[in-house]
């Protein structure tokens, strides 16, 4: 059984692990803001975000207020791929 001390420091070195993981988090979801903010700033729009989930379906989409809903940017599930969504940012994310 792991003494007292050593209990501590495993708590400790987890909390250092969870805090990387939510910054390293916080960096994709900013990186995917300035995305967006980028794509308004070339194209005139104002897409906004939205999640649409469904028994079939897990979509991340950007709709303007200007079109229908389903004109909007659809970032969906029927890719080629069987990423997670940390690693579909990270592959997008380290290339730009």
């Amino acid at each position: 059984m792991a003494n007292r001390a050593e209990v501590k420091r495993l708590r400790e070195q987890l909390a250092k692990l969870e805090l990387l993981a939510l910054r390293e988090d916080k960096a994709r979801l900013d990186w995917l803001e300035k995305q967006r903010m980028a794509l308004n700033a070339h194209t005139g729009s104002r897409y906004g975000w939205k999640l649409v989930q469904s028994h079939l379906v897990n979509r991340l989409m950007l709709p303007t207020p200007e079109v229908c809903e389903m004109a909007g940017v659809d970032l969906h599930d029927t890719g080629l791929t069987s990423d997670d969504v940390r690693a579909a940012i990270d592959r997008v994310r380290t290339r730009s």
